[in-house]
């Protein structure tokens, strides 16, 4: 959990929807979860 908070993870689980305006690929999505 704390490489995910690191690397912004819990940003990614609270806000999705910015996942979504940015160009990540689905990939690098999967890793985030």
């Amino acid at each position: 959990k704390h490489s995910l908070l690191m690397s912004g993870g819990s940003d990614c689980h609270q806000k999705p929807t910015v996942m979504g305006t940015l160009d990540i690929p689905d990939y690098v999505a999967e890793q985030f979860r």
